[in-house]
């Protein structure tokens, strides 16, 4: 809608609600395979994560959180682990957010902690990991969208606890799509 007539509903309607839906380009050409890993507290969440980064034989990865602060602890504990990490968030530098998506980019680094990855076009990975769930569906098409390389499919887990499980119902409504649980052979999803 145009932002005149957002403003004219905004006037003439009592309490108005926003309504998203992804624009049929932003579905066009989506080929991500989507899952999710029910996780119910941090330490459980990272032993699966680990899990997963022993199982796959990945180069790059995405992980996805929500909180600048949890970008810094868990880039920490990834790294305390023995993988290479880099880490960005919004309250950081462009200088030292470029380098952290830069070092993803040459490999040195492969795995890149962050809330968001706004300005960092055309970076695809062929795993994108919602740590945390986003809490808005388009904010979750967006990190999906990061998965795939040019003319393959990509990957797309989601750590889910009980609390989560009004959102994940949500983007699922919203990207017409159900996220099927990660199945043991994760190795064979790539």
């Amino acid at each position: 809608m145009s932002n005149e007539a957002l403003e004219l509903c905004r006037k003439c309607m009592n309490k108005p609600m926003k309504i998203i839906v992804p624009k049929d380009e932003e579905l066009e050409g989506f080929s991500v395979k989507q899952f999710h890993v029910k996780a119910e507290d941090e330490e459980l969440k990272f032993e699966k994560l680990c899990d997963l980064f022993d199982t796959m034989a990945v180069t790059q990865n995405i992980i996805f959180v929500n909180a600048r602060r949890k970008v810094e602890s868990l880039a920490e504990k990834i790294s305390g682990r023995g993988y290479t990490v880099s880490a960005s968030h919004g309250g950081m530098d462009q200088h030292a957010r470029d380098v952290a998506v830069q070092d993803l980019r040459s490999g040195s680094s492969r795995v890149l902690v962050t809330t968001d990855l706004r300005g960092a076009d055309a970076l695809q990975v062929p795993v994108v990991i919602n740590y945390d769930l986003p809490t808005q569906p388009v904010q979750y098409l967006r990190h999906v969208r990061r998965s795939g390389q040019p003319g393959g499919t990509g990957v797309a887990i989601s750590f889910v606890a009980r609390a989560d499980e009004r959102v994940l119902s949500d983007i699922q409504r919203f990207c017409s799509t159900q996220l099927a649980e990660l199945p043991s052979d994760v190795a064979d999803l790539l």
